[in-house]
């Protein structure tokens, strides 16, 4: 049953996640101190565990105030400058919490990130039935680009708003469903992911995608997507807004600076 299943997967998405992590035991840092492997990405000086002491010390509106403007963005960490502010501020939240600390930053990491097998799940369950849903979160769990790449650093957080928002879309746009709550779940997912990660630009092509093919498919399906896209648009504007009128957040500003800073690392080994 889903409701064994899903907490059986995600203890055991954390167990081998944070095993695979292990396996290297322990290695030499950037500056030549030793730690655990599993600590290793939040110690590199451009990850955006960097950044944490920064929004302590300014505080979370002036940090995303300040975020896009020069005399704080060029001092930041490479990660921390070509990605929107929700890494650092997800990792502050974290030290606020459990603690400061690469221990906490780690454990908080790995299990926010397991939480993506509950919209795998369902995602699945809702395309394609329960059994190849079973099957597909079993492949999860072992999928190496997920489990080496994923696990310790922020792709991980970043994964569970991507695919909430799929999931929460393709639900919307189901004959019979509550589209109004799919709607304003899929828009606030896609906020959650692009305060996140640029790269949730992409979901708009992959739904673009699906428009396009529903339109020459499915019209009824079509004309549900129509209606929950102003929704799903309303909600990440209601978002942006709730950070930009108390704290100033400007999030075009934010994209064009990290648009410049991805163009400053062109040709230095970082591409």
């Amino acid at each position: 049953r889903p409701a064994v299943l899903i907490p059986v997967a995600i203890a055991m998405f954390f167990a081998i996640g944070t095993s695979v992590s292990m396996i290297d035991g322990y290695i030499p840092t950037y500056d030549r101190t030793i730690q655990p492997a599993v600590l290793y990405p939040y110690t590199q000086p451009f990850a955006s565990y960097a950044d944490v002491p920064k929004v302590e010390t300014k505080g979370p509106a002036s940090f995303l105030r300040n975020f896009p403007r020069r005399q704080l963005n060029d001092v930041m960490a490479n990660h921390s400058r070509t990605h929107p502010p929700g890494p650092v501020l997800f990792l502050w939240v974290v030290s606020r919490l459990f603690g400061p600390g690469l221990v906490p930053a780690w454990l908080a990491t790995v299990f926010f990130a397991s939480l993506a097998t509950i919209p795998v799940f369902f995602l699945a369950r809702d395309l394609y039935g329960e059994g190849a849903a079973r099957r597909a979160l079993a492949l999860f769990l072992l999928v190496p680009s997920v489990i080496l790449f994923t696990t310790t650093s922020m792709d991980g957080p970043m994964m569970v708003f991507l695919v909430a928002a799929i999931w929460a879309f393709l639900r919307a746009t189901r004959e019979g469903a509550r589209w109004w709550t799919g709607a304003i779940v899929s828009g606030l997912a896609l906020a959650l992911a692009s305060f996140m990660t640029y790269t949730a630009s992409y979901l708009l092509l992959f739904f673009g995608v699906i428009a396009v093919l529903a339109f020459f498919t499915d019209r009824p399906r079509f004309w549900r997507i129509a209606r929950i896209v102003p929704v799903a648009a309303l909600t990440c504007l209601a978002f942006y807004g709730t950070l930009y009128l108390p704290a100033g957040y400007d999030p075009v500003a934010a994209l064009r600076r990290a648009v410049w800073a991805n163009n400053e690392l062109v040709g230095t080994g970082h591409a």
